[in-house]
């Protein structure tokens, strides 16, 4: 009966995930309004 840290290195992976796809989210989104102040869009 070791399952749980497999359970939590699944859940781990799940949440770094989540954060990276927060991360490149907002980043696109700061791109985005750089490029409408450069190119005034």
């Amino acid at each position: 009966m070791f399952e749980l840290p497999d359970f939590f290195v699944f859940y781990a992976k799940l949440k770094l995930f989540e954060f990276l796809c927060l991360i490149f989210t907002w980043h696109s989104i700061f791109k985005k309004r750089c490029y409408a102040k450069v190119f005034r869009v």
